[in-house]
């Protein structure tokens, strides 16, 4: 089993570290560029992992090589929650975005450097439905993101939205809670969705 885990930048730059558990002594370190300011959430593709940042930064590191592949500007506020599915990266924001990225992987080249790297964004797919935008656009930022089966869920303060993402919204509210929302995880084998609560409390939505 690995772990995957990032620091802050102070007293240094940020830092990725890739620790084996049968052998916790020796670990890996890769050193973001300086311009990414921290790490707020993480996901693990295809032999790299994806980095979102308090300032709406997303960054692909290379496991293999170390290297950073893309590194883009990809939401005006912190990015919350990254979901890996089905060849695209779905990224949820503070901005109350959620948006879809193709990351193929014919479509990406590993960098040389950072400059290279930066700006290098993936393609955004364009939701279905009555939303038809290249962003789903929501009432209130959003807390995190997750998978349901084939769904998407989506936290913000007041409930929880599903969508098949980036085909249509298939409900926006699942459920009404009765405190502001903080954190979301789904149980991998029953599916049953969890919410940590304001009022300390935690609540099954699903």
């Amino acid at each position: 089993m690995v772990v995957v885990a990032t620091t802050a930048k102070y007293p240094g730059p940020v830092a990725v570290k890739m620790t084996d558990l049968r052998c916790a002594s020796r670990a890996l370190e890769w050193h973001l560029p300086p311009a990414v300011n921290d790490t707020k959430v993480l996901a693990q593709g295809s032999a790299c992992v994806w980095l979102g940042s308090h300032t709406g930064q997303i960054c692909q590191l290379d496991l293999r090589s170390g290297m950073v592949r893309r590194w883009w500007q990809g939401h005006q506020g912190g990015v919350t929650g990254l979901l890996v599915r089905d060849g695209s990266l779905i990224s949820a924001s503070a901005d109350k975005t959620v948006a879809v990225w193709r990351v193929e992987s014919d479509m990406l080249r590993t960098s040389g450097c950072w400059d290279e790297a930066w700006s290098a964004a993936a393609p955004l797919a364009t939701w279905g439905g009555k939303e038809n935008a290249s962003r789903l656009f929501l009432t209130d930022p959003i807390v995190a993101v997750d998978s349901i089966g084939s769904k998407m869920a989506a936290a913000v303060a007041g409930g929880i939205v599903l969508a098949d993402a980036p085909y249509s919204v298939s409900q926006s509210r699942l459920r009404h809670v009765r405190s502001s929302i903080l954190s979301m995880a789904v149980m991998p084998y029953s599916r049953a969705l969890f919410v940590g609560c304001e009022d300390g409390k935690i609540r099954c939505c699903y």
